[in-house]
This record gives C-alpha cells, structure tokens and sequence, in this order.
C-alpha cells in the first residue's frame, strides 16, 4: 500500500494520503502550493485534483466502482494530465412524463472486459500483491482500478459466485486504524445499505499483509462530470434543452437514495456528494463513494467545492448538507452560473416583463429557484427533507417538458388542494356575449378584464392540511360550500395552525357579503397561526406569506401581494398554485410579458385550469394579439 507523509499546510498535524487528501482537514492539497485546497489559490483547469475541470475542456477519466471516491483526478507523480473521454453510446429515450427517466449509457471500454485500455489501467497503480492472488481465499486480484480518497480500489472476480466482477476497496493503513474509518464497526451496517441508489457492498473481509476490505458492487460507466462534458460536445444525444430535464431526473434518482440513508431509524448522511461520485451505467446510475457514508455529525472526508458551508471542521454534515451538495452538483451539471451565488440573478422576475424573454423562460427561472434554495448558506433556509427537494424537483419536471413541448404533463399537486374555481371560469370567466360584440365606445372598462383582486384572493388553490396537524383528518373532509356554517362549525375546535389559516380564509370569502370585520377577523386568525407555529419555524413556513398574499389581494395591495407570492415561489418553486397567482398580479400591475410568462406555463402544464387559459388570452390581447 501507498505511504502517508505529514501535511504541508502551515500549522497542520494532520497526514495525507496517496490521493492528496489531509487527513486532519478533510481537503484535498493543491500540489502545486501544498495548502488546503480552501485556502489554495484558484486552480489550473486541467491537472489540479483540487478544483473542478474547465468545462470546456476534455472531462476527466474515471473507471468503474474503482473510483468510487477518487475527487477529481487520478493523482500520481507530478502533475496529471486529462485523458481523452470515454468512448460510450448513448441512447435518447422516447418521450416520457416520468421524472426518473434517463438516456442509456454504455461504456465502450470497460475495465472488466479484457480489451481496455491496458496503459490507462497500469497508470492508475500498482497491485498490492501478484495478479492472480486470492483475498481471503475468494477473491481473485485482477488490476489496479484507481485511488480514491480513503484508499485504492482493484477490479478483481468472485471465485464463489460465478467469477463475476467486483471491485475491491483497501483503506489505507492510517485510516484503518483513524475515525474515518468505516471498516471498523459499521462494515455489517454497509452490506445491509440496500437501495438501488447505492453501489452494493457484497462483502468484507482481511487478508495478511493488506488489512481490511470491502468487496463492491463492479460498475462501469460515465459519472455525472463525464455526462456534463459529453453534453457539451455532443448536445443532440442528450436532446438539446432535454438535458435539463434529465439532469432533475438525476436529481429525484439520487433524493430516493439520499431519503433512505437520512431515515430516522438510519440515521445517516452521505457526506461527499459531488458529480464524480455518481454513475451512470447502462439504465441504472447509482452513488458510489460508499466510504463517505457515515452518521449524522460525525466527521468524514468532505470535498470542499461541495460542501455546504455549515459542515463542521471535520466534515460533521447533517442531512441538509447532502442536499446542498445535490444542489451545487445539479447546479454545475446544468451549467448553471459560476458559483451558487449566480442563481440569485437567474432566478429573479425582473426580466419576465422582457419582451424577448418569452414564457419559455419560465422553467429555467424555476429550476434555478430550486437549486438557490438547495444551497442557501443557512441549514434552515434550505429544503427540510430529501422528500421536500423531490417533490419540487419533479414539479419543475414538469413544467420544463410542458413548456418545451407544448403537451400536458400534470401529476397533482402534494400541496394544493385542486380549486374549483380555478377550473372553469370562476378565476377569469368569459365576458358575456354583449362585450365580445363592437365595443362601446362611451364605456371605458377595459373590454377584457381581469378579475378584481378581492376575487383572485378568494378563489386561488387552497393548501392542503398539515398531515402533522391535530386536525388534519378533519380538514380533510370539510367540504368547500358555505364558508359561514363552516366558520361556525369550526368555532369550538381546539386550536391549530391549520384551523387558524382555514378560519382566515373563510373570513375572506365571507367579506362580499357585507361583513366589515371579516379582514381584521382574517388579520388575526393569521397572527394566531403564526404565534402557533412559532418563531423558529414562521419564517421558514411558506403558507403563512400565501395567506398575507391573499389578505394583500382582498385588500387590492396588488405590489404587496406579488412580494409575498414571490417569496411562495423561491419556496415551492415546483408548484403551479403561486405562478397562477403570479400571473393574476401582473395583470394588474400591467406587466403583461410576465403575465404570460406565468399563465402559459401553467396552463400548458395542466390545460384543465381554465382561470390560466383565460389569462393567457387576456395577456396576449394586451400585448396586441388577434381579437
């Protein structure tokens, strides 16, 4: 095995493995300097392992499972050099609303079929032990496979199971014995990590003279940085703007995994997500640095250019960490901005009102709204759960493939309640038949209004239940007709969050009929709601700026309105309920641009809301479309 030498970084104890990485600090060294790659100056595209690969240069070569945590590049003497990419075939799929589909990857050169590159593999190391050698009287060593940053990794075949390819893990020698350490203690809780998501750990074992290992799953394909190089060069085999849509497909694959890891009766984190770590063979893609994973705030090797800033000194990650990892790793698969401080411009609504914007602008603003609240600095702002990130992934799914090809893709919302009102014409009705005859020329109401605010406010999509609420079941069950009888049989409900949001909105809708205290009365049935939520939790709980949207429109604050709408959309950018509230504000702040932006694109997502047609209609007449 490899050596460990002392870290050179100014004031550090720690050691550095083979692969370059402090073992105190968890970060890669810039080979150049000899610092933390955090306090490294920024890299050379090509040949630093510290920093990322220039996207417009050729991508980094990795193999199989072997590399299942190497960070950027196979590090050897002196500086590495990128290698031309990996022949693969790549299949398009038909057309499909599901979210999880994705292209067919076949790499050309695997390193288990005999006739790889034979040069390559030598360059990546040497082995342990003569070829041909039995670990533990089972495994037969076939090639070095790689470095990764907790050990080497070697292709060898399963002398007791139909000689079928596995890749064996070796720690290095320090690391066996050091707290990172995952063979010592959790070896039988790994082989029991059993999802799809992850690489399979068969098997562990020792064997004199090289100490502990893992017998992995063996598999051979394009990781998440070779798929984004292959995109650029070759744009057509991924469909063009259909990338985007498989990149979210990535993204719902590698939430399942990361939610069955993050369960609580599991209780653990991955902790160095990153595009190398991911895998795409053939149809399956899986998370392959199985050596990360360890429980929550416990300390482990991160990789600094993804890592969220309130992991700990060690690599200590909650949950919420790996999300933020995700969302950079999508983030920079997408090419979107330079770092996550970009996604702020590109998620901004100021340019929706751009006339050379055009509504198909809006899915990559949603998308980009997705990946900001993904890597937001604080754990608080950023999505709650694996489940939450899903949900909203797959909604912005959506919205792209509607927006780009004009069909239906509608799957109900998990947190709206379908409104009735925003069906037919009750958001947006048809005028009667004397207005679509010749104007009068003495009236001067518009000849297609929107409607009042007041309106809007009481016809939107409502939330549904809390299931963690004391009365979601009942909530479930209330009919929506006579929002007085269901203010007084709620009077005697024990209070709740949910009960006090129901009872704001009910007041609202009882306010047409001549009530003048219903709004204060929906006022304080909000402020109740909030109190009862609490301060931790109310300024991250999107339905409390829904509600303020809705008491803003029933009292015509339309700017006001929009802020807080806004505010529901950076949350829940998935969802078409605050895009179609969205696009009702615009209308009467005269953004007619943005109006269409917002109704187009949930219209064409889900045609059966007819308060969205109408308002694309109304947008396209004031922006002097055909009568």
């Amino acid at each position: 095995m490899s050596p460990v030498k002392a870290c050179p970084h100014p004031g550090c104890s720690g050691t550095v493995t083979p692969t370059g990485y402090c073992l105190a600090s968890g970060e890669r060294l810039d080979p150049r300097t000899g610092r933390h790659s955090a306090a490294a100056p920024a890299p050379d595209p090509v040949g630093d392992s510290g920093g990322v690969p220039d996207p417009s240069g050729p991508p980094p070569s990795y193999s199989s499972g072997s590399h299942e945590d190497a960070p950027y590049f196979i590090v050897g003497p002196g500086p590495a050099a990128a290698p031309p990419p990996r022949p693969a075939a790549v299949r398009l799929p038909p057309e499909h609303p599901d979210p999880t589909v994705l292209p067919e990857i076949t790499l050309l050169d695997r390193a288990d079929s005999g006739s790889g590159d034979t040069a390559r593999h030598a360059a990546q190391g040497s082995l342990p032990l003569p070829p041909g050698t039995l670990l533990a009287g089972q495994y037969r060593l076939v090639r070095p496979l790689g470095y990764g940053g907790m050990g080497e990794v070697f292709l060898a075949h399963d002398t007791k199971v139909d000689d079928r390819a596995v890749a064996v893990k070796m720690l290095h020698a320090d690391l066996a014995a050091d707290s990172y350490s995952l063979l010592r203690g959790e070896r039988k809780e790994l082989v029991e990590l059993n999802h799809d998501g992850f690489i399979r750990v068969f098997n562990y074992g020792h064997h004199e003279g090289i100490g502990d290992f893992l017998v992995l799953q063996y598999v051979d394909g394009l990781n998440l940085e070779e798929v984004r190089a292959r995109a650029r060069e070759h744009p057509e085999e991924f469909g063009h703007e259909r990338f985007l849509e498989f990149a979210l497909a990535y993204g719902v694959r590698i939430l399942a995994g990361l939610a069955h890891l993050h369960a609580p009766e599991r209780g653990k984190v991955y902790g160095d997500l990153k595009p190398p770590n991911v895998m795409h063979d053939g149809s399956t893609t899986k998370l392959i640095d199985v050596g990360s994973v360890r429980r929550a705030d416990a300390p482990g090797l991160t990789t600094s250019v993804y890592r969220a800033p309130s992991v700990g000194d060690h690599g200590e990650s909650l949950p919420q960490d790996d999300l933020f990892s995700l969302g950079e790793t999508l983030r920079t698969l997408c090419g979107l901005g330079a770092t996550r401080h970009d996604l702020a411009e590109l998620a901004a609504l100021g340019p929706l009102d751009d006339p050379a914007a055009g509504h198909r602008g809006l899915g990559p603003v949603s998308l980009a709204r997705a990946l900001r609240r993904a890597t937001r600095t604080r754990r608080a702002d950023r999505f709650a759960t694996a489940k939450e990130m899903e949900e909203q992934l797959r909604g912005v799914f959506r919205e792209l493939r509607s927006l780009r090809t004009g069909v239906e893709t509608f799957e109900p919302s998990p947190l709206f309640l379908q409104s009735a009102y925003a069906l037919d014409g009750g958001l947006g009705a048809a005028p009667e038949v004397s207005r679509w005859a010749a104007p009068d020329a003495t009236d001067p109401a518009p000849r297609y209004p929107a409607p009042a605010p007041p309106e809007v406010a009481r016809r939107l999509p409502v939330p549904r239940p809390d299931p963690d609420d004391d009365h979601h079941g009942e909530l479930s069950r209330l009919s929506d007709d006579d929002p007085e009888a269901l203010l007084q049989h709620t009077g005697d409900w024990r209070d709740s969050p949910e009960v006090h949001l129901l009872r704001c909105r009910l007041r609202l809708r009882v306010q047409p009929h001549g009530d003048p205290g219903a709004l204060p009365a929906a006022e304080t049935a909000l402020a109740l709601a909030e109190d009862a939520i609490g301060p931790a939790r109310a300024p991250h709980d999107w339905r409390l700026d829904w509600h303020r949207g809705l008491l803003a429109l029933a009292r015509s604050r339309v700017a006001d309105a929009r802020g807080h709408f806004d505010r529901v959309y950076a949350a829940i950018p998935g969802e078409y309920a605050p895009k179609l509230a969205l696009g009702h504000c615009a209308e009467h702040l005269h953004r007619p641009h943005e109006a269409l932006t917002f109704h187009e694109a949930v219209r064409l997502r889900n045609p059966s809301l007819g308060s969205a047609a109408f308002g694309a209609a109304r947008a396209r007449l004031a922006l002097g479309g055909p009568d």
